[in-house]
């Protein structure tokens, strides 16, 4: 990729006025919602903030606001130059001034996103219960060679703008289904209580008017509180915010609890509405295609700027922003790691070996056509030809059984003499995915639980067969090489950074799941690599019902304290919660590494010439392991790097389906930070699918991660934990 330019979907900024003074107000937590909502109307750019030793979030703000100081309760106002100002508070005032603007021309922020509601121009979804808007992403942060910029990720915000009352009138079946809602018109997000509520003698009427005052004051709403007598179709929800849940606690005592720190509160369905997510839409018709070729995002980008904000960015109170649009961000060699990436990680083949007695049983789901049947026939005799070409099988002997999942058990059952047994599920691509989820959690289940690793794949009907046989032995590949990581039978020649020659490799991930009437979030642990650089697949779990970051943080701490030394990989976009909470000492033999596709930033691009080189157009760049160098951020005296990275690939031809997602990486703690993307990309490479595909995060977190939903089904059909033996098989 030598001479290759890298671009980011990003626009320089500067700010062409700054302000003299920054206001800095010391706001009570529980209303940080309500002062940040006055601000935006005050069009007064504002950041957020922490700090150690102070009860209370501080808020800095680019101008004064009478409306904070008089209408929040216990708001301190004091004056700050703002040389004194981190350059991340600095970005993220600029970003918030850009947000105005878009506010100001008609559109609406809605939690990481802004879209525009002009339902003209919205595509209908869900049976027309929902609509896809045009959205955008937007960061505010400087490259490493210092270059402020803007980063622009054209999306999709889905809303549901139907009540949850209509749609059970209307879809009973599906709306039974639903279990993640929101209140009409703001970001207030609930999980549904399906299990039976305590008794209490509360008041309906009552405790809805304050449930909804004491959300408007948490979050900024203005939620009608006239809405308390709608009584006749009541819901009990529990909010997906602990904050939220404990302040709702204190102010209405007597509420209902359904864990440590949850209430259950009762709610109008008429105010409720499905939260827009891609399970919602999934309970009433097929996910829509979200993807966007790059040339097309970079136009998209570059048009909403130009027509929302570039003139309205400068009316914000306190500071002013220009916006460069003239050409996306190029960035310098000097801020491109490009890894050294291994070509045997691409080609890695199973080694299953030694005398062990293994059986390979392939499980078939009853489907909708003949098609599907004859399409499993096809996949049994290719998983056949390739265990045999691996030595998973050293002959033939693999059973194919027909049968239906309830019946499952018992045979199974019959193989509980073999040392090594893996099973493979196929099922029906068509059916409804609530049935397909049904299906593969009863059957993960109970293949594992009789010490099979159980592994699924999907057959295709509504694509021609020739283009059939061609795709399955990939996926196929993909199943026996995950079978061969969870026993060993892999490459041994990782090449550690410096100092992490013998340290573990973990992956942390965490999710949330319903048990009986608690909501408990429950965290996930994969250790892939052992101190002593040999292949392990050990899994272990952890849960409280708090947020996912407790449950994280409480990991991270036990891992550094049980081991030697370890790199600590956790799915999020940062780390500073982590390193707050581990001691110094701790980190000098530890690297903390926060990975995740979940976060603001926009696309990494190539360009390309087309029509004889008088055209050039944006690309997905042609290989994996490219980072581009954010600025270095410093908590105390930790510094912690930050990259945004392309780890994966797509398949190339003259047009690309999609832009690749990059991932934001932190990295903290005593090692080469470069060599340690290095590292992680060799392990990402280790999850291969094919020579053609790579997941985007590494080993130990992409398997923490497919944990995670594995349990999420389990754990809905069984509705209890599975034990660590069965959580090792799957």
């Amino acid at each position: 990729m030598d001479g290759e330019k890298i671009f980011v979907l990003a626009f320089p900024i500067t700010i062409s006025k700054a302000p003299s003074t920054i206001y800095e107000y010391l706001v009570p937590e529980e209303y940080i919602g309500f002062a940040r909502s006055l601000l935006y109307q005050e069009n007064i750019p504002h950041a957020v903030e922490r700090r150690d030793g102070v009860t209370g979030l501080i808020v800095y703000a680019a101008d004064e606001s009478d409306k904070l100081e008089n209408r929040v309760g216990g708001a301190k106002k004091k004056q700050v130059k703002q040389a004194k100002l981190s350059p991340d508070i600095i970005n993220r005032l600029i970003s918030s001034a850009i947000r105005i603007a878009f506010i100001n021309n008609g559109w609406v922020s809605s939690s990481s996103k802004l879209y525009n509601p002009d339902k003209s121009e919205a595509q209908q979804l869900a049976k027309e219960l929902a609509l896809r808007y045009t959205a955008v992403r937007i960061a505010v942060d400087d490259l490493g060679n210092e270059t402020k910029a803007l980063f622009i990720d054209p999306t999709s915000k889905i809303e549901f703008i139907y009540s949850l009352r209509y749609i059970h009138e209307k879809y009973p079946q599906q709306a039974e289904k639903i279990d993640f809602v929101k209140i009409m018109g703001t970001t207030v997000s609930f999980y549904t209580v399906k299990s039976e509520v305590p008794e209490t003698n509360i008041e309906y009427g009552n405790v809805i008017e304050k449930a909804i005052e004491t959300i408007n004051m948490f979050r900024g709403t203005e939620i009608d509180t006239s809405l308390s007598r709608k009584t006749d179709n009541i819901v009990y929800v529990t909010p997906k915010s602990v904050k939220l849940s404990t302040t709702l606690q204190n102010r209405i005592p007597g509420l209902p609890t359904i864990g440590k720190n949850r209430v259950a509160i009762p709610l109008p369905m008429e105010i409720l509405t499905p939260v827009g997510s891609l399970d919602n839409i999934a309970l009433f018709e097929k996910v829509p295609i979200l993807t966007k070729p790059p040339h097309e995002r970079f136009k998209q980008a570059l048009e909403i700027l130009t027509n929302t904000i570039l003139e309205s960015v400068n009316n914000v109170k306190g500071m002013q922003v220009s916006i460069n649009t003239q050409n996306i961000i190029e960035v310098p060699p000097s801020s491109v790691h490009l890894t050294q990436i291994k070509s045997k990680y691409w080609k890695w083949y199973p080694k299953f070996e030694g005398n062990s007695k293994r059986v390979l049983l392939v499980v078939t789901s009853p489907g909708n056509s003949k098609r599907y049947d004859r399409r499993c026939s096809i996949a049994t005799d290719i998983i056949k030809s390739l265990a045999v070409s691996c030595r998973l099988l050293s002959s033939p002997r693999l059973v194919q059984e027909i049968m239906f999942l309830d019946n499952l058990e018992d045979i199974l059952k019959a193989y509980k003499d073999y040392d090594e047994k893996f099973a493979i599920l196929l099922y029906d691509k068509s059916l409804d995915k609530e049935e397909i989820d049904d299906i593969i959690g009863r059957f993960e289940y109970k293949a594992a639980s009789q010490g099979f690793y159980p592994h699924e794949l999907g057959i295709e009907t509504d694509i021609d067969e020739d283009d059939f046989k061609r795709r399955i032995p990939f996926k196929i590949q993909s199943i026996i090489k995950d079978f061969a990581t969870r026993i060993g039978a892999i490459p041994n020649d990782l090449n550690p950074p410096s100092g992490l020659e013998d340290a573990y490799v973990v992956g942390i991930d965490a999710t949330t799941v319903s048990v009986g009437r608690n909501q408990i979030y429950l965290g996930v642990v994969v250790v892939t690599v052992k101190a002593d650089n040999i292949k392990d697949y050990s899994v272990e779990f952890k849960y409280i019902d708090e947020s996912d970051i407790e449950v994280l943080t409480t990991i991270v701490e036990d891992i550094a304290s049980r081991y030697k030394k370890a790199l600590i990989m956790v799915n999020k976009s940062s780390i500073e919660r982590f390193l707050e909470e581990l001691e110094k000492e701790k980190l000098q033999n530890h690297v903390i590494v926060g990975i995740s596709k979940t976060h603001s930033y926009s696309r990494i691009l190539a360009s390309a010439s087309i029509k004889g080189g008088a055209e050039i157009r944006y690309v997905n760049p042609p290989r994996s392991g490219v980072f581009v160098e954010l600025s270095p951020t410093w908590l105390k005296d930790i510094r912690i790097s930050r990259y945004l990275g392309v780890t994966t690939n797509s398949i190339k031809g003259e047009y690309e389906k999609g832009t690749i997602r990059p991932v934001i990486v932190n990295i903290a703690g005593n090692a080469d930070h470069k060599r340690v993307l290095d590292y992680i990309q060799d392990l990402t490479h280790y999850a291969s699918i094919s020579t053609v595909w790579l997941p985007s995060i590494p080993w130990p977190l992409h398997k923490a991660d497919k944990l995670c939903k594995k349990l999420n089904r389990i754990i809905k059909v069984s509705n209890k934990i599975p034990d660590s033996s069965i959580l090792r098989r799957l």
